[in-house]
């Protein structure tokens, strides 16, 4: 029997972890290769056996050790096997040792045992080793990719995720969120939650994606759908007590975070608050919904009806945001919004006297109004018999609206083409250049990025989003004071936009200001509580202002949300 045993054995020499006879003494040579084809057999209480019987007696051996640790790990005595992996570290370079290992459940054992001792080079060669091997499991897939996230890679990230996805069998659902938690963070936010929701569609019975789901939805003020995904997620765990407990805690999260409003604000401005923000970012569906919801709340404020009416603009829907303007202006009839709304309206439509109509009645409203004077000029220049112009506008009109659509898509390349044609057709339209900035900087052209961001500002003082299309291309390109001070602008003209507010932090805190940088980091987790980025940068500034208590908390919400 024993002559078969050692046969096999003898089969396997090529493992990284197979000692040659002569390392051994010969007393132990078939205790050793017993106790080999017993692991690799999984038969590991009886590997463990034989491992301490030749070890006892011949404890040098940095291989055995290693094999020993590998029996612990499948027998599920991790304590012990990091005791013994401490030991071969001693006698054999461990890296070698792991990568030869057949077993990839193992591999990824030793992996994860790596990283617990601070040594996650060792790990990611692991977890590259086992995706190469054992391609079909999604484990080693999402442990790789996470070791990217945790070092703020998210490119690399998103990279390994998506190739796990592709690659794998079974449990794809997992590497979906985990993609989706690094879209967030690459603040793509549609992407995010469209990965989310083929979570939920791969398993429905997947705790965790109905959880990120309702923090997602949550983020983005639809507490509907947030509610429904979280009554989803008890009732799948209702059997489940840890996840219980890590559900309710969550909840507490968002009802400290989300569902009370920012001190001094009701939650109707709230409401407006996060609209105008979407807006900005172009998720205009959600910037409906909020805004549905304001006017709902606060159905006598002009504002948030002309807002309204703006986004259902973008959403061709001409008829509702009619409606929605001539609301606005009923209730105030100054809302200068909502006669740039309604004029662009009637110049969708074609009707350019009714649109030169309503622009004069707004400067008879407000007659020191530049703005309304600037727009009636361009639509009369239009009205006047330049037809070529008014072709120029309608194809100008479809291209910004394809281009809104790829960037929605993440498909930057292709909305770079629309965008540079939009700006060729109509050139004095500045938030036509401060989008093709937006994208530039996107693509890390950050020299384009400035110039179409300066030309938008030349052509509108007060473009929010140029200003902070500026801040980034500038930061990003090293010029830190200037990029403050374009961030500081872009902040002033739109003070709950959270995309500008934490690169500003963020450069304050480089340069030294760290009580400013506190202020801005606290209002993006107020307005983005589940940024991870955020809460670990605040963390910092709090460890640098010697709140080593607030920095704790900050650097727990941090992990919570994605980040170690």
């Amino acid at each position: 029997m024993k002559a078969s045993f050692k046969k096999k054995a003898i089969g396997v020499k090529r493992l990284a972890f197979f000692k040659r006879d002569r390392e051994l003494p010969e007393e132990f040579k078939d205790r050793y290769n017993l106790a080999t084809v017993d692991l690799i057999a999984g038969e590991y209480n009886r590997a463990i056996e034989q491992y301490e019987a030749i070890l006892e007696q011949f404890p040098r051996n940095g291989q055995v050790w290693l094999e020993y640790a590998h029996a612990l790990l499948g027998a599920g005595s991790k304590d012990k096997a990091k005791e013994a992996i401490e030991a071969a570290r001693k006698y054999t370079k461990i890296e070698d040792s792991i990568l030869g290992i057949d077993n990839p459940h193992t591999m990824v054992e030793f992996g994860i045992l790596m990283e617990e001792e601070g040594q996650p080079k060792i790990a990611e060669k692991i977890y590259g080793a086992v995706t190469e091997s054992t391609p079909t499991w999604y484990r080693p897939w999402f442990l790789l990719a996470t070791i990217f996230k945790k070092r703020e890679k998210f490119k690399r990230a998103e990279e390994i995720f998506r190739k796990g996805i592709e690659s794998s069998k079974e449990e794809t659902e997992r590497l979906m969120i985990g993609l989706a938690e690094v879209l967030t963070l690459q603040h793509r936010f549609e992407e995010g939650l469209s990965f989310r929701r083929k979570a939920i569609e791969a398993n429905p019975d997947y705790v965790e994606a109905w959880l990120s789901f309702a923090v997602d939805s949550y983020q983005f003020g639809d507490y509907d759908e947030g509610e429904a995904a979280l009554a989803k997620a008890r009732e799948l765990s209702r059997n489940d007590s840890k996840m219980l407990e890590v559900i309710e805690a969550t909840v507490e999260m968002l009802e400290e975070h989300l569902k009370k409003c920012p001190k001094g604000m009701d939650e109707g401005e709230y409401m407006f608050s996060m609209g105008a923000v979407h807006y900005q970012n172009q998720n205009f569906e959600r910037a409906r919904k909020a805004l549905e919801k304001a006017v709902r709340l606060r159905p006598k404020h002009a504002e948030s009806w002309a807002l309204l009416g703006g986004i259902l603009v973008q959403l061709q829907e001409l008829r509702e945001a009619e409606k929605a303007c001539k609301t606005a202006i009923s209730l105030d009839s100054k809302s200068v919004g909502a006669y740039q709304v309604l004029s662009s309206i009637r110049t969708i439509q074609g009707n350019m006297n009714e649109a030169i109509e309503v622009l004069r009645d707004g400067i008879a409203a407000n007659p020191q109004e530049s703005s309304l004077r600037k727009m009636l000029a361009e639509v009369e220049k239009i009205q006047s018999g330049d037809q070529v112009l008014t072709k120029k506008l309608a194809e100008a009109e479809e291209q910004k609206d394809e281009g809104m659509k790829l960037l929605a898509e993440g498909k930057l390349d292709k909305a770079l083409k629309n965008f540079n044609k939009v700006v060729k057709l109509i050139p004095e339209d500045a938030d036509a250049w401060a989008q093709l900035g937006l994208i530039y900087v996107n693509l890390k052209k950050y020299n384009d990025g400035e110039k179409a961001a300066r030309e938008a500002i030349r052509l509108e003082e007060d473009n929010a989003i140029a200003w902070g299309v500026l801040g980034a291309a500038l930061g990003d390109a090293g010029k830190l004071e200037e990029a403050e001070h374009a961030l500081t602008r872009a902040v002033e003209l739109d003070p709950n936009n959270a995309s500008n507010i934490l690169p500003l932090g963020f450069i304050h805190m480089q340069r030294g200001n760290l009580d400013m940088a506190q202020i801005m980091l606290e209002k993006v987790v107020k307005l983005k509580p589940t940024v991870a980025v955020a809460w670990h940068m605040l963390s910092q500034v709090y460890d640098l202002q010697g709140k080593h208590d607030e920095a704790v908390d900050a650097s727990t919400n941090a992990q919570k949300f994605g980040m170690s």
